[in-house]
């Protein structure tokens, strides 16, 4: 049998240079002349980044009213978002690069993203469990609900990790009244716990416990005071139940680490950051609100190891200044310009033909040698 060769015996090497060289342009074009796009729901994102900016605005004003003034080496953006390092109701340890990171108005942009994924739609319920650890999430986890138009259930464990809502004066159930006050949000917990250890503030001395509790009593919201974790579980889900008023719970979003949201230190660590759809069975053995939504086939969003996730999506690390809303490839990404790509590809094809398979780049490149009878390239056999 004998064997075909893709190269005619008459194409120069002049001629594959060329060829070359256009590729090499062919290719530099399609990398350089990128176009940004907007991603898959681009006006909600927006709508949702500048919800939260103006909350954040909001919250800032009146954190200083009410607790002084912003500490600037650890809130350097100003957001008012950022606590003390210790205070009487901190419950747990916390890192003030992860707090930081959150205080950007586009993560209620990656919010929307999230809900998206999890194929949530207008006029949907969800389930959202919040500690006082990361305000700034919890802001971008509602202002993200209220540009989608769903439906939030939400509980609350009051106390807080450091660097979080943990001024006494200013937690986040006070921020929360305060942008219902101002109707700037319109969502707001159900309900609330002490959180920390137990969900019932375990290891906070009496002092922070008596501040936890006028805080709630502020808020004028119910506190769940159970005497162990399997009740307050049950009592918790009851309450998400009752308050969906007959309505499916379609997904359910966990801010920071409480303790009967994602059981304790191994289910934290078990889920993955960013959305759960099929959790691991390692992660479905520990008993906790995550844990028993999931069996239900139910989306589990999970918002934690913040440096992580702001990778991601392109979010800046513990930015030093505020970034605007509607930055980041969360909003526009450059993408490849798939008219000039299939321009390129067909202009090289046909060069291709006609400076390689047919007698036309031949003639242009040996016109001397037809002269004197040289005939045109054939294919080698």
């Amino acid at each position: 049998m004998k064997k075909i060769y893709w190269r005619p015996s008459g194409v120069s090497r002049s001629m594959m240079l060329m060829m070359s060289a256009l590729a090499i342009v062919g290719m530099i074009a399609v990398e350089s002349f990128k176009t940004k796009n907007r991603q898959r729901m681009y006006d909600e994102k927006l709508k949702a980044a500048q919800l939260m900016s103006q909350s954040m605005s909001a919250l800032a004003e009146r954190r200083a009213a009410v607790a002084g003034h912003i500490d600037l080496e650890d809130d350097p953006t100003r957001s008012g978002m950022i606590g003390a390092l210790m205070s009487d109701i901190t419950s747990t340890s916390g890192h003030l690069q992860a707090k930081q990171t959150t205080v950007n108005p586009n993560w209620a942009a990656v919010m929307v993203d999230l809900y998206r994924r999890a194929k949530l739609k207008a006029g949907d319920t969800i389930a959202v469990g919040l500690s006082g650890s990361f305000p700034a999430l919890n802001l971008a986890t509602y202002a993200a609900a209220e540009a989608m138009e769903l439906k939030v259930v939400s509980i609350t464990g009051v106390s807080s990790s450091m660097w979080g809502a943990n001024l006494p004066e200013f937690t986040w159930l006070d921020m929360e009244r305060h942008l219902l006050d101002r109707k700037i949000l319109r969502t707001r917990s159900v309900a609330a716990t002490l959180g920390g250890v137990g969900d019932n503030a375990r290891g906070v001395s009496p002092k922070g416990r008596a501040l936890l509790k006028a805080a709630v009593e502020r808020s004028g919201l119910p506190l769940i005071t159970s005497k162990s974790e399997d009740e307050g579980l049950e009592e918790r889900m009851e309450i998400y139940r009752r308050s969906a008023n007959g309505a499916e719970i379609k997904a359910y979003v966990n801010v920071g680490g409480n303790t009967l949201s994602v059981g304790s230190l191994v289910g934290k660590r078990l889920y993955s950051e960013g959305l759960n759809l099929h959790p691991s069975a390692g992660a479905l053995s520990v008993d906790c609100v995550m844990t028993r939504f999931a069996k239900e086939d139910i989306p589990v969003i999970h918002m934690i190891r913040v440096d992580q996730l702001a990778e991601r999506y392109g979010l800046p690390l513990a930015p030093r200044v505020m970034p605007k809303a509607g930055e980041g490839t969360i909003f526009l990404k450059a993408e490849y310009n798939i008219s000039l790509v299939v321009g390129v590809i067909a202009a090289l094809l046909g060069l291709l033909y006609v400076f390689m398979k047919s007698d036309v780049g031949y003639r242009i490149f040996h016109s001397g040698d037809l002269k004197e009878g040289a005939k045109p390239p054939a294919p080698m056999v």
